[in-house]
């Protein structure tokens, strides 16, 4: 057991409080045992959707659905054991989940803007392809869940 994964099994088993977003999401799965792989379904990028599988209290205003901003090409292909998949969506299954009652994950961005993921998608051109960018960008319309999805971190923390 390297360090990182002693540290997420410590804080777990200790019941504290954790939030993870992108590779804190994958790595929280990796260290409690369940699976990260690179996608087969090509990069998470942009703007996308993701329904609400299970609506917990905290999860306070209530969506049915949310709209956040992705950069990854890893993702959670297994969750740990006593986990509860929260959200997901065809491109990324386990987009937020519960590990435990304390460790809240999610795969997308809820600090992201649509300016920063713009540079952040350009700084990869060579990595990502104009393509796949030219298709993201057109995403970027209409309003994403930045509000919501922090309201639920608080709450998740606060209760």
């Amino acid at each position: 057991m390297d360090f990182v994964d002693k540290v997420y099994k410590d804080l777990y088993l200790n019941k504290q409080k954790f939030v993870g977003v992108c590779f804190g999401h994958q790595m929280i799965a990796y260290a409690l045992g369940g699976k990260v792989e690179l996608t087969n379904r090509g990069w998470g990028v942009g703007k996308k959707k993701a329904k609400i599988y299970d609506k917990k209290k905290w999860m306070n205003p209530g969506l049915s659905e949310y709209e956040l901003l992705l950069s990854h090409q890893d993702q959670v292909t297994a969750l740990p054991e006593e986990s509860i998949l929260l959200a997901g969506n065809e491109h990324c299954p386990n987009s937020m989940y519960l590990a435990g009652e304390n460790f809240l994950s999610m795969q997308a961005h809820p600090e992201f803007n649509f300016n920063y993921a713009k540079a952040l998608m350009l700084s990869r051109k060579e990595r990502i392809g104009e393509e796949i960018i030219s298709s993201a960008i057109k995403t970027f319309n209409g309003r994403i869940h930045r509000p919501e999805i922090a309201s639920w971190i608080v709450n998740f923390f606060n209760k």
